[in-house]
């Protein structure tokens, strides 16, 4: 029986093989928060403002889960010592390709397990990850950034929370189209998820976004896409009491 580990590789191996054919330069050439519509990329961008705060030309990063590569080439933007890994080596090869596009020379990007990681005790600064804790034991991958990292490394992630109704049953639509594995509903990042990482690091800092990132489509309909943007963040830093139905969560642990 195929593991919904090795379903999730073959799903990504094959949605993109079928990238590969059709990518164009602009898409190739278009990263980070710009993947998405306005009203959804607060937390790219607050993302990517903890790894100009954090990285520097010398520091080693391991970008763990880098798919293909749409927020590992920020990275190379700002070290030169990436090493970025996916267990879909045809994702690999779409990032490598973007890579070349957009003549970013710092980042190797390799085939590898997040649970498996093929690297020495204590070689990186700062660990990475955006939305695939879900796609991971959680325990397994804990252990292997805590190992890998230096004393004092931070891990820095972003990723999709679990506790807003609307978005757990649009992922369970996704799962009954086939498009996600049982597994992976089951370990989408909680406040259970926080508290455990918590435990294991020896700081935690976090900031939640999109608490009504649902209404944004409706919205999109009525504002401009930027005014969409502006509403989405103000409810954020009025309705606090109510972050723990956030779409998104941002966090950097340190070891």
């Amino acid at each position: 029986m195929i593991s919904d580990k090795n379903k999730e590789q073959n799903r990504y191996n094959q949605s993109s093989k079928n990238k590969l054919s059709s990518l164009s330069k602009g898409q190739l050439k278009t990263i980070g928060a710009k993947n998405f519509p306005p009203y959804l990329q607060s937390p790219y961008i607050f993302y990517k403002k903890l790894l100009k705060n954090h990285i520097n030309s010398n520091t080693r990063v391991m970008d763990l889960c880098c798919g293909d590569g749409i927020h590992s080439i920020n990275l190379g933007y700002l070290s030169n010592h990436v090493i970025a890994t996916d267990i879909a080596e045809n994702s690999i090869e779409i990032a490598k390709l973007r890579a070349k596009e957009l003549n970013i020379n710092s980042i190797q990007f390799l085939k590898g397990d997040a649970e498996d990681i093929q690297f020495p005790d204590n070689s990186f600064d700062v660990v990475t990850c955006v939305g695939s804790i879900s796609y991971v034991e959680l325990e397994k991958f804990t252990a292997e950034v805590l190992r890998i990292l230096k004393p004092g490394g931070r891990f820095i992630a972003l990723d999709s929370f679990n506790h807003n109704p609307v978005y757990r049953f649009n992922r369970y639509i996704h799962y009954l189209k086939g498009n996600r594995t049982i597994s992976t509903l089951n370990r989408m990042p909680t406040e259970k998820t926080l508290a455990y990482l918590a435990e294991q690091f020896q700081s935690l800092e976090k900031c939640y976004f999109g608490i009504f990132t649902f209404i944004g489509p409706l919205l999109s309909k009525i504002f401009t896409k930027k005014t969409v943007k502006k509403i989405i963040d103000y409810l954020d830093t009025k309705m606090v009491l109510f972050k723990k139905n956030a779409f998104k969560i941002v966090f950097i642990a340190t070891k």
